[in-house]
Protein backbone atom coordinates (compact mmCIF):
# COMPACT_ATOMS: atom_id res chain seq x y z
CA UNK A 1 0.00 0.00 0.00
CA UNK A 2 2.78 2.38 0.94
CA UNK A 3 4.55 1.37 -2.56
CA UNK A 4 1.25 2.33 -4.15
CA UNK A 5 1.33 5.49 -2.68
CA UNK A 6 4.48 6.25 -3.18
CA UNK A 7 4.17 5.53 -7.23
CA UNK A 8 1.35 8.19 -7.08
CA UNK A 9 3.49 11.07 -5.95
CA UNK A 10 6.26 10.31 -8.35
CA UNK A 11 6.13 12.34 -11.55
CA UNK A 12 4.89 10.29 -14.67
CA UNK A 13 7.18 11.97 -16.89
CA UNK A 14 10.50 12.94 -17.57
CA UNK A 15 9.78 16.57 -18.09
CA UNK A 16 7.94 16.62 -14.87
CA UNK A 17 10.53 15.05 -12.87
CA UNK A 18 13.10 17.42 -14.63
CA UNK A 19 10.54 20.21 -13.24
CA UNK A 20 10.82 19.31 -9.55
CA UNK A 21 15.07 18.85 -9.81
CA UNK A 22 14.97 22.12 -10.93
CA UNK A 23 12.66 23.94 -8.58
CA UNK A 24 13.99 22.11 -5.62
CA UNK A 25 17.84 22.62 -6.56
CA UNK A 26 16.82 27.05 -6.93
CA UNK A 27 15.03 26.43 -3.95
CA UNK A 28 18.06 25.08 -2.28
CA UNK A 29 20.36 27.73 -3.83
CA UNK A 30 17.98 30.74 -2.76
CA UNK A 31 18.04 29.17 0.40
CA UNK A 32 21.81 29.69 0.71
CA UNK A 33 22.12 32.85 -1.13
CA UNK A 34 19.76 34.09 1.90
CA UNK A 35 21.38 32.99 4.79
CA UNK A 36 25.06 33.84 3.08
CA UNK A 37 23.39 37.75 2.43
CA UNK A 38 22.28 37.94 5.96
CA UNK A 39 25.48 36.53 7.68
CA UNK A 40 27.41 39.14 5.36
CA UNK A 41 25.19 42.01 6.07
CA UNK A 42 25.45 41.10 9.94
CA UNK A 43 29.28 41.60 9.69
CA UNK A 44 28.80 44.82 7.34
CA UNK A 45 26.49 46.18 10.31
CA UNK A 46 28.95 45.67 13.21
CA UNK A 47 32.46 46.84 11.86
CA UNK A 48 29.88 50.54 10.95
CA UNK A 49 28.81 50.08 14.63
CA UNK A 50 32.56 49.51 15.38
CA UNK A 51 34.24 52.59 13.49
CA UNK A 52 31.38 54.69 14.41
CA UNK A 53 31.54 54.18 17.84
CA UNK A 54 35.40 54.37 17.62
CA UNK A 55 34.99 58.15 16.15
CA UNK A 56 32.90 58.36 19.16
CA UNK A 57 35.30 57.63 21.67
CA UNK A 58 38.17 59.86 19.67
CA UNK A 59 36.08 62.90 19.55
CA UNK A 60 35.63 62.19 23.72
CA UNK A 61 39.15 61.85 23.81
CA UNK A 62 39.56 65.37 21.53
CA UNK A 63 37.22 67.27 23.79
CA UNK A 64 38.46 65.79 27.04
CA UNK A 65 42.28 66.62 26.49
CA UNK A 66 42.18 69.89 28.05
CA UNK A 67 40.50 69.19 31.13
CA UNK A 68 42.07 66.14 31.69
CA UNK A 69 45.51 67.92 31.47
CA UNK A 70 44.18 70.57 33.90
CA UNK A 71 42.86 67.85 36.02
CA UNK A 72 39.15 69.82 35.96
CA UNK A 73 36.87 67.66 36.81
CA UNK A 74 33.68 70.24 36.60
CA UNK A 75 34.55 70.97 33.16
CA UNK A 76 34.43 67.49 32.06
CA UNK A 77 31.26 66.33 33.68
CA UNK A 78 29.94 69.41 31.68
CA UNK A 79 31.41 68.01 28.38
CA UNK A 80 30.03 64.75 29.01
CA UNK A 81 26.92 65.40 29.62
CA UNK A 82 26.91 67.70 26.47
CA UNK A 83 26.63 64.38 24.98
CA UNK A 84 22.71 64.00 26.01
CA UNK A 85 22.12 64.69 22.07
CA UNK A 86 23.85 60.89 21.38
CA UNK A 87 21.01 58.03 22.25
CA UNK A 88 23.45 54.92 21.83
CA UNK A 89 25.30 56.01 24.65
CA UNK A 90 25.04 54.33 27.94
CA UNK A 91 28.19 55.33 30.08
CA UNK A 92 31.16 57.59 29.20
CA UNK A 93 34.30 57.37 31.74
CA UNK A 94 37.13 59.39 31.69
CA UNK A 95 40.07 57.86 33.49
CA UNK A 96 43.68 58.39 34.71
CA UNK A 97 46.68 56.11 33.29
CA UNK A 98 46.24 54.49 36.68
CA UNK A 99 42.56 53.78 35.51
CA UNK A 100 41.00 56.18 38.62
CA UNK A 101 37.83 57.60 37.10
CA UNK A 102 38.19 61.25 36.79
CA UNK A 103 34.13 62.03 35.47
CA UNK A 104 31.50 59.21 34.64
CA UNK A 105 28.14 59.94 33.06
CA UNK A 106 25.51 57.00 32.30
CA UNK A 107 21.89 56.39 31.59
CA UNK A 108 19.68 56.28 34.34
CA UNK A 109 15.31 55.33 34.25
CA UNK A 110 14.53 57.94 32.22
CA UNK A 111 17.54 57.98 29.66
CA UNK A 112 19.06 60.89 30.78
CA UNK A 113 22.55 61.24 31.20
CA UNK A 114 23.73 61.86 34.89
CA UNK A 115 27.01 62.34 36.73
CA UNK A 116 28.37 59.35 38.32
CA UNK A 117 30.41 59.58 41.52
CA UNK A 118 33.78 57.94 41.17
CA UNK A 119 32.72 55.36 43.37
CA UNK A 120 29.28 54.04 41.01
CA UNK A 121 31.37 54.21 38.17
CA UNK A 122 32.66 50.87 38.07
CA UNK A 123 35.67 49.85 35.81
CA UNK A 124 35.05 47.29 32.86
CA UNK A 125 39.00 46.49 32.48
CA UNK A 126 41.99 46.49 35.39
CA UNK A 127 43.58 49.64 32.83
CA UNK A 128 43.08 51.68 30.11
CA UNK A 129 45.29 50.50 27.18
CA UNK A 130 47.96 52.64 25.75
CA UNK A 131 45.93 52.89 22.05
CA UNK A 132 42.34 52.35 21.45
CA UNK A 133 40.71 49.48 21.60
CA UNK A 134 37.41 47.85 21.52
CA UNK A 135 35.91 44.96 23.54
CA UNK A 136 32.27 43.42 22.58
CA UNK A 137 30.09 42.61 26.42
CA UNK A 138 26.81 41.28 26.72
CA UNK A 139 25.64 45.23 26.46
CA UNK A 140 26.91 46.60 23.37
CA UNK A 141 30.44 47.90 23.04
CA UNK A 142 33.41 49.14 25.16
CA UNK A 143 35.67 51.41 23.65
CA UNK A 144 39.14 53.12 24.82
CA UNK A 145 40.87 56.05 23.13
CA UNK A 146 43.96 57.51 24.95
CA UNK A 147 43.77 61.37 25.47
CA UNK A 148 46.53 63.37 23.85
CA UNK A 149 49.81 62.75 25.12
CA UNK A 150 48.97 62.95 28.81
Amino acid sequence: MLKAWLDRLRPASLKLRLVVLFAGLMSAALFIYSAYTAHRQSALVTDNLVTATQSLATYVADIAAPGVAANDVSTLSAQLNSLQVFAGIRAVRITDRQGSTLAAVARNAQDALHPLSPAEATQAVAAPPAQQSVAHTENGLSVWAPVGQI
